[in-house]
């Protein structure tokens, strides 16, 4: 696919935006709406934007975060192990780095002591040998 100036300023705008209009993001960027349709489809079709869905987590009661700094040999990291940590629901990313501890988890939790029984569920579920850091407090 042919990425140019219009479909980065399509992204730019919703990313300021995320909930704009067709009709909002055509008129801002002074394009045709029939333009901004075609080029949000084919974003979509081709991965480079995803229909995704926000939590507001403190809304539901989740006012504890953190992160853990996770040390897995690389076998691991493509594994359904880590499936598995992915599918938790109180796991809300799962990024690989190039730094000693090569998984950065971002966990949330209602309260410490759910948070460290998350902790707890995580570990269970990593291989021996593994080592994690953590990280936690309350969002602002």
């Amino acid at each position: 696919m042919r990425f140019d100036e219009v479909d980065e300023l399509i992204i730019a705008e919703m990313k300021m935006n995320r909930r704009m209009k067709l009709k909002e993001l055509s008129s801002s960027l002074g394009i045709p709406i029939s333009t901004v349709h075609y080029r949000m489809k084919r974003l979509l079709k081709n991965n480079i934007i995803r229909k995704t869905i926000n939590i507001n987590w403190k809304q539901i009661g989740y006012n504890v975060m953190g992160f853990l700094y996770v040390k897995v040999p690389d076998q691991f990291q493509n594994t359904d192990t880590l499936n598995s940590i992915k599918s938790l629901p109180y796991v809300e990313a799962v990024y690989s780095t190039i730094d000693d501890y090569n998984l950065v988890l971002l966990v949330r939790a209602k309260d410490n002591q759910s948070f460290e029984q998350n902790i707890s569920t995580i570990r269970k579920l990593l291989p021996p040998n593994s080592s994690v850091r953590v990280v936690f407090g309350n969002e602002r």
